[in-house]
């Protein structure tokens, strides 16, 4: 009996080495389990059995690493830097991988290089538009990334630049309709325009 025992345990651990050799680890484990609960345990079985387990362990997180790292890639390519930060740093502090932590390192100088583009664009837009050149302001913005209107001060400062444009055009059009009524000795109307325009006649 001791012999048809071992030759179970040794069948099991055959059986187990090719399903390791294959990834099947949840194969190979289960192949092993089940030669425990029929032939009883040896200590080469106990010991194929907790590399089984390791090498499973081990083959979960490389995926989980794997997934990790294509999202935060996914994320830079949407430049969703602040996103993309919190994620790797959120599974890094569980999988502690030197890729991951390479990764990371690259995200934040992004998101600082972002962030420091952000700010020169909006200095630039306000400067436009305390010298009174809301249009450059407005094309400035308009050119800029997509991602930089997730900001809230980006904005805000993009509405005070379209607001800006906006009375700098209605002025620039009633100025030339006074003129025009003017030229025309039309005074009524040039005093209408520029009292629609909330200017002084």
């Amino acid at each position: 009996p001791n012999a048809i025992l071992e030759n179970l345990r040794q069948e099991a651990i055959r059986e187990a080495h090719e399903l390791l050799r294959q990834k099947d680890f949840a194969g190979a484990i289960d192949t092993l389990e089940k030669a425990v609960a029929r032939a009883g345990q040896s200590p080469e079985l106990v010991e194929i059995l907790q590399f089984a387990h390791e090498q499973q362990s081990e083959h979960e997180r490389q995926q989980r690493i794997h997934h990790l790292l294509g999202r935060g890639q996914a994320l830079l390519r949407d430049e969703s830097f602040e996103e993309a930060v919190f994620q790797l740093e959120r599974g890094q502090s569980e999988l502690q991988a030197k890729e991951v932590d390479s990764l990371l390192a690259t995200a934040r100088a992004q998101w600082r290089k972002f962030d420091q583009q952000r700010e020169e664009t909006l200095a630039r837009a306000l400067q436009f538009l305390q010298t009174g050149e809301a249009a450059k302001a407005v094309a400035l913005l308009d050119a800029a990334p997509k991602s930089f209107f997730k900001n809230q001060d980006f904005q805000r400062v993009y509405a005070q630049c379209r607001e800006g444009f906006g009375r700098t055009t209605l002025i620039r059009t009633t100025v030339e309709e006074v003129e025009r009524s003017l030229a025309r000795e039309d005074l009524p109307q040039a005093r209408a325009a520029a009292l629609s325009a909330g200017m002084d006649y």
